[in-house]
């Protein structure tokens, strides 16, 4: 709706993310190059991660987290492999009679649920870039952070 978009150039004007500016009477936003955008914008983006869960089972078929980051750096992988799903994958995979572990003692994957689905933008079944920055930023661990550096300088912007 009109309100909607008078909203959103409002909230990107004061998050001071792009550049604004009205030929007549429409407005346009721009930004200059894709690599910027995403410095101006990721601090206002959130984790996909919704929940984290242990299970006892097989692979699945999105890597995330560490072992997704693992992949895309020279980082180690996890003890444990992490996948990704969104909520509804998981509700049809508790149907088939998949259980929460209480922890991770005696599972076989770590299960990161998504706010969205992470096959969208996931290629070779691996969690996208950007998502998996977000996922991983909030955590301190020093390797960690320089194999998150190492991977976004690998972006071709």
């Amino acid at each position: 709706t009109l309100m909607t978009i008078n909203r959103v150039f409002a909230e990107l004007k004061a998050a001071q993310i792009g550049e604004f500016f009205q030929e007549g009477r429409e407005r346009c936003w721009t930004f200059s190059d894709k690599r910027t955008l995403w410095k101006q914008a990721a601090a206002f983006l959130r984790s996909p991660v919704k929940k984290r869960l242990w299970l006892k089972c097989h692979q699945l078929k999105i890597l995330a987290g560490l072992t997704a980051l693992s992949h895309l750096s020279f980082l180690a992988p996890p003890p444990l492999p992490v996948f990704a799903a969104n909520k509804h994958q998981w509700e049809i995979w508790q149907k088939l009679g998949y259980e929460a572990l209480p922890s991770a003692d005696d599972a076989d994957i770590e299960l990161e649920i998504w706010h969205y689905d992470p096959e969208l933008f996931a290629k070779n079944n691996i969690a996208d870039p950007f998502s998996l920055y977000l996922s991983l930023k909030a955590n301190q661990d020093e390797r960690i952070e320089s194999a998150l550096e190492e991977m976004m300088e690998k972006i071709e912007w």
